[in-house]
């Protein structure tokens, strides 16, 4: 689920229809940046220039609450409706989700109905660098690999706080 909550930026959708009433191309402006996708409805390029994520937010599962969004979007890639997929790369300056804030957060992904795959690397607000690798398949189990380097004890607790975790559950392997 993606929502835009207030207060969010006023923002403009425009719309272009071909004869059978098929969006071709599809154009979001708001905060002065943009998303477009540009196609058919069974194969979208998509492009975000400097677009505002204020005011969004996210959620990852539908039994998940909607978590705010915060940066600013850069990126393109391809999103296919029939079958639904969608992948591309990303950058995200001052990002923000899930607790875990950064300078600058770069991915690559993909997702289908059958599995996804985010490849991500995240410059913190302080020192370091998070780089991970999250797999698996829509309503299965999460596979993660976490490479923290040159971080602090708070960057930890971030990324802990960020998946749920609590001092009080232990660890299960």
């Amino acid at each position: 689920h993606l929502l835009a909550e207030a207060p969010a930026a006023a923002g403009r959708l425009d719309t272009w229809l071909d004869a059978r009433w098929h969006p071709t191309r599809i154009e979001l402006n708001r905060s002065g940046g943009s998303l477009s996708l540009v196609g058919r409805p069974s194969r979208y390029e998509w492009q975000a220039r400097d677009l505002s994520l204020q005011g969004l937010a996210l959620s990852l599962a539908t039994d998940r609450p909607l978590r705010q969004l915060q940066g600013t979007l850069m990126g393109r890639g391809v999103l296919e409706l029939q079958p639904l997929s969608v992948s591309g790369t990303v950058r995200i300056e001052k990002p923000g989700l899930l607790g875990l804030a950064g300078r600058r957060l770069q991915a690559d992904f993909a997702y289908s109905r059958s599995d996804y795959k985010v490849r991500a690397d995240l410059e913190p607000l302080a020192a370091g660098r998070l780089r991970g690798v999250l797999e698996g398949r829509p309503g299965g189990a999460l596979k993660a690999h976490w490479l923290a380097r040159g971080g602090d004890a708070g960057l930890l607790r971030q990324l802990a706080a960020a998946w749920g975790l609590s001092r009080d559950r232990k660890s299960t392997r």
